[in-house]
């Protein structure tokens, strides 16, 4: 038959192969193998595989279908799963069950082939059957002892109609015939006992051993068996035994425990087959084999030994410098059983060749989807040039000046290999390739805020993110402006604009990719650098006798907008209306001068504020006989915090709380404004009777008398129940606790206490107003009011 040779670099293979495909592994077939020569490539159609001649008394079992199984099954398949990290199993061919139960661990067991279970398994369980009932009925051989450790046995049929144990070494010696074949046929069961062996030697081949077992078959755990088993019933192979050949069982389960398993022996190819050409002198040899690390390939060729460890079932070595010629190469490898396998090639170097290219460089991107492809080529008029892009197999005829061109059918986007080759009547083949992207998708373009966008920056900054090279330019405009800048890694860009007027902007991005594509995107841009407007009510200094007095103003900003008022080291936040008002309630602030602070944002993030001075006094202003109240003024220490309420079941005086410190002042004339008023969130009710207390200290420099009345006012009641309480006068310097108790007759205020206590009993909202006068020794009045919650 004739070879075909081609291109020098370029590698062309059957889908089968290229797929990850060994092919079969026995029986007549045609192999076509490959090898990647950078400087040619042989493909050559091998003959069928003839098997060697067997020794004509002892022929070889038929398996069929069964031959590429490492375990099957008629009932089922088990393999313990051992912790991870551990050994695991592995069978190197199929796995089959002929009824319908899966195999139970794979994984972390690994098959190197098919998994058939029922069905897909038939014929294989078929075949095993005829190969079995085939051995059964020989006749004749050699009687077979009942232990076989220490034996040496000789090719032929051994047989026994008892059954068989091996608890040491036994010995198959092929007598230098590596075709020789060994068959023993059992009557009963087969034992072979932990670590036992059975060893292969001068030239015995485990592809040419087989045990057919008329019951069950047991291998010990770390022994080593070789050949094919076939036993009647169970097969149980122990934990750490390596199996070199098969292990089938025709009726029983086969249960496996970290073991290796190989059906056949190891396959290597060399790429290119029987024979190849390159134009390389120091040629790349390559090929597959089903053999993987640690194992390794060794390559003979031109007197050098070159070793090579497979990767993902394919190795390569490269040689050293070879003068044009054809050169012998043998590539062979073991497996961890130690059979062996082997290939030849016959590896021609030409070194001269012709040149093809085709234009445009290493590598084109286009949005064109029907590119024309074209080159040159050194070769005579009319030699055919031919082109592969994706599966398109093109051809063109070289012209007048060398030229010649090709238009593809339509390519998808994606990147591809674009490979050009011609032949010269010598048969030297020259190529050239390039990669060639088609991209026909606009890139994605962002600007960074949407559609619409605010800002309070007159000079803003614009930016996005583009899916394009970068280095890219992006050209931005924006009023009178065009700006360019360059995409930075990850995509983003920016530009920083001149100054623009308060108003919407229309803002155009655009970005051409590196096929041609172009993609925009657009944004209305609006600046806004006012702030939003904000008052306090009062304006710019007010005066109050409120000691938590509610702060109240507008704005113009949108309603909802979220106002932050600040006073004496408090921060509250409040919604601003529909109508633009707000307000903020403090909690106990202090007489003394404070500086209010309230601001809002607007969308764009400007903020507005606005600030009083806010003074807080209990006494009235400043006349005859009185003077103006005096506290604390910011930045002054804070006031000493109050002293809660006091709220106690009666009978009974409320327990007094200690005495707060008297604020620093004195004299009658100031009497007034330096009592203090002890106030809290919430007083506390129990028992079948109530009075509610809240505690005045009287300053330093003189008395007080102190009346207080009140109200209560039950959620859900319009009428509320009064509250008095009797005249006390607090001494200078001292504290007292006032209470006060519901007004009316005895018997009133006890259905008013019991009317309080069961609103409270059932969660309803009860709060007291108390009001307080205070008069100081110069005659001076305060009056200080109190709302307080009522709880159990």
């Amino acid at each position: 038959m004739s070879d075909l040779r081609l291109s020098p670099a370029r590698l062309l293979m059957p889908a089968s192969l290229a797929a990850g495909s060994s092919g079969p592994r026995s029986g007549p077939a045609r192999a076509l193998c490959f090898a990647a020569l950078a400087g040619g490539l042989l493909i050559a159609a091998l003959g069928p595989a003839v098997p060697s001649a067997v020794a004509a008394s002892t022929p070889m079992v038929d398996l069929g279908e069964a031959s590429t199984y490492a375990v099957l099954s008629g009932a089922s398949v088990g393999n313990t799963v051992n912790a991870v990290g551990a050994p695991h199993t592995t069978l190197r061919g199929d796995l089959g069950v002929k009824a319908d139960t899966q195999p139970t661990g794979f994984p972390p067991g690994v098959v190197t082939g098919a998994i058939r279970v029922g069905a897909t398994a038939a014929q294989a369980h078929t075949d095993l059957v005829a190969a079995y009932n085939e051995v059964a009925g020989r006749t004749g051989g050699t009687a077979l002892a009942g232990n076989l450790a220490g034996l040496t046995l000789a090719p032929g049929l051994h047989s026994t109609a008892a059954a068989v144990s091996n608890t040491g070494t036994v010995t198959l010696d092929g007598g230098g015939d590596s075709n020789a074949v060994f068959v023993f046929k059992i009557g009963g069961a087969l034992t072979m006992a932990a670590a036992a062996r059975v060893t292969l030697a001068n030239g015995a081949r485990a592809s040419r051993v087989f045990w057919q077992v008329n019951g069950a078959a047991a291998v010990g755990a770390n022994a080593k068996f070789a050949g094919t088993l076939m036993a009647l019933d169970a097969l149980a192979v122990g934990a750490g035994t390596e199996v070199n050949g098969r292990a089938l069982a025709r009726n029983g389960a086969v249960s496996l425990d970290s073991n290796d398993v190989y059906s056949a022996p190891p396959a290597v190819t060399i790429a290119g087959g029987a024979s190849a050409m390159t134009t390389d002198t120091t040629p790349a040899i390559s090929g597959t084999t089903d053999v993987v690390a640690p194992g390794i390939v060794t390559v003979m060729v031109a007197g050098q030994t070159l070793t090579a460890v497979p990767s993902d079932g394919v190795w390569s070595v490269t040689s050293a410098m070879l003068a044009n010629g054809t050169y012998p190469v043998l590539a062979s490898v073991s497996d961890g059983a130690g059979n062996s396998g082997s290939a030849a090639q016959q590896l021609t170097v030409d070194t001269v060749l012709p040149v093809v290219t085709i234009d445009g460089g290493p590598s084109e991107t286009t949005n064109d989807s029907t590119p024309t492809i074209a080159g040159t080529s050194d070769v005579a008029v009319g030699t055919v040039v031919r082109v592969s892009v994706d599966a398109q197999n093109l051809t063109a005829l070289v012209h007048s000046g060398g030229t010649w061109n090709v238009t593809p059918s339509a390519l998808g986007d994606g990147t591809r290999t674009v490979t050009a080759s011609v032949e010269d009547p010598a048969g030297n083949e020259g190529s050239d390739s390039r990669v060639l992207t088609v991209d026909t998708v606009a890139p994605a373009v962002t600007i960074a805020g949407g559609a619409n966008a605010l800002t309070n920056d007159a000079t803003a900054q614009i930016s996005g993110t583009a899916d394009v090279a970068p280095g890219t330019t992006v050209t931005v405009t924006l009023a009178d402006e065009t700006l360019t800048t360059a995409v930075q890694a990850g995509g983003a860009w920016s530009v920083t604009a001149a100054a623009l007027s308060d108003g919407p902007h229309r803002v155009v991005m655009s970005v051409s990719d590196a096929a041609g594509n172009a993609a925009a995107s657009t944004q209305t841009l609006t600046v806004d650098t006012v702030s939003p407007a904000v008052a306090i009510a009062g304006g710019a200094t007010a005066t109050t006798s409120d000691l938590d007095p509610t702060i109240t103003g507008t704005s113009d900003a949108a309603p909802g907008t979220t106002v932050t008022v600040s006073i004496a080291g408090q921060t509250m936040t409040t919604l601003l209306q529909a109508n633009g008002t707000w307000n903020a309630t403090p909690t106990v602030v202090g007489e003394g001068t404070w500086t209010v602070v309230a601001s809002a944002p607007d969308p764009a993030g400007n903020v507005g504020s606005a600030s009083q001075t806010l003074t807080i006094a209990g006494a009235p202003a400043a006349g005859p006989g009185n003077t103006a109240p005096t506290g604390p003024t910011e930045p002054a220490p804070t006031p000493v915090p109050p002293v809660a309420p006091v709220v106690t079941p009666t009978p009974g005086p409320a327990p007094a709380p200690a005495p707060a410190p008297a604020p620093a002042g004195g004299g009658p004339a100031a009497a007034v404004a330096n009592t203090t008023v002890a106030r809290d969130a919430s007083q506390k009710v129990a028992g079948p009777a109530l009075s509610i207390g809240t505690k005045v200290t009287a300053p330093a420099g003189g008395r007080v008398v102190v009346t207080a009345t009140g109200t209560v006012k039950i959620k859900g009641v319009k009428k509320a129940i009064k509250l008095t309480s009797t005249t006390k006068t607090v001494a200078a310097g001292q504290s007292l606790t006032l209470k006060l108790k519901p007004k009316g007759t005895k018997t009133a205020a006890r259905a008013a206490v019991k009317k309080i206590m069961a609103a409270v009993e059932k969660g309803k909202r009860v709060t007291a107003t108390i009001t307080l006068k205070i008069v100081d020794a110069a005659g001076n009045t305060r009056h200080v009011k109190r709302t307080v919650k009522l709880t159990k």
